[in-house]
């Protein structure tokens, strides 16, 4: 069909209507592998999209939506120069899109923009991170970041996929700190008992000089986990996180310093459990039992009992 066919089709508001609604049911990428969808069309149907997802996500907070596939075709689009406005490119070009829609993570930034891929998206993390901590999810913004960044909303969403992927990002890379942290305390360098007494100090340490994170965990409690359960990493992230309590333990007990019976998890529980609330609760405990809490002696003195508890529950 010549170009000029497919402008007449699509000349009419009802009809754009028509087409963009379809390609919102059915998907982006497989409408383009019809030549009956004209691509000019669909870069304009693509584009709105992501400027009704932006104005939707400043006029209510708790809107957010995933705009990665639709920016990654428009990429994919002004590259091909609008080749499949002729029938006979159509395959040629579905093909490329789907090449460039596959290997979007193997990608530099937007040419121009940044020339550090790297440092960049690292930034922008180290920068999200205090405005989730600081705002919470709803309260966050990605105008905020991006402008703190110096880069552009459209790249934060080209490679977080959004706001609730960079959030998700976030959350990762926050548990994923702790994890390498606790892995390069060389505790098994240590005996079972000075090592678990080492760990728990350093969870206690760890939350309290970074009352960020427990913001954030506190947040994501908020939403019942609903973001993290999208993460596909979480898990194996924290897996070292039993693993290295379940070897201290293990030690421990064949060499008759603590009792058995104690499942990992249940003792990496109560060390959580004891360090969270110490940051977590310590303003409204302060000012309910008139209790100065964050002097040095009352911080040293609840480090002290907290590991003391620790230990009375494994030693025999």
């Amino acid at each position: 069909m010549p170009n000029s066919a497919l402008g007449r089709r699509h000349s009419k508001p009802d009809n754009i209507l028509r087409q963009s609604d379809a390609l919102k049911r059915s998907g982006l990428a497989n409408e383009l592998t019809s030549v009956q969808v004209h691509p000019e069309l669909a870069m304009v149907t693509a584009e709105a999209q992501v400027m009704r997802s932006e104005r939707a996500e400043d006029a209510d907070p708790k809107f957010d939506t995933t705009n990665s596939h639709f920016l990654r075709i428009i990429k994919a689009m002004r590259k091909t120069s609008l080749a499949i406005s002729h029938p006979d490119t159509t395959q040629a070009t579905h093909q490329t899109l789907c090449k460039s829609t596959a290997n979007t993570s193997e990608r530099g930034v937007e040419s121009g923009n940044v020339r550090d891929s790297a440092k960049t998206l690292q930034n922008i993390l180290e920068v999200a991170s205090r405005e989730f901590e600081n705002k919470g999810y709803n309260g966050a913004r990605i105008d905020a970041i991006a402008e703190a960044t110096r880069t552009s909303k459209r790249m934060i969403y080209y490679h977080f996929d959004g706001k609730e992927g960079l959030y998700i990002a976030v959350l990762e890379a926050a548990y994923r700190r702790i994890r390498d942290i606790e892995l390069s305390l060389h505790l098994g360098d240590l005996d079972p008992v000075n090592a678990l007494r080492e760990l728990t100090g350093f969870t206690h340490d760890y939350h309290l000089q970074n009352p960020g994170f427990v913001r954030l965990v506190m947040t994501e409690n908020i939403h019942n986990g609903a973001f993290l359960a999208r993460s596909k990493v979480i898990q194996t992230v924290n897996n070292s996180a039993i693993e290295t309590i379940c070897a201290v333990y293990e030690r421990g007990v064949a060499s008759g310093v603590f009792r058995s019976g104690i499942r990992p998890i249940d003792l990496h529980f109560l060390i959580s459990a004891q360090c969270f609330y110490n940051v977590s609760n310590r303003k409204t405990f302060a000012l309910i039992f008139k209790q100065n809490v964050e002097s040095p002696e009352a911080i040293a003195a609840r480090r002290a009992n907290i590991i003391e508890s620790v230990m009375r529950m494994v030693l025999k």
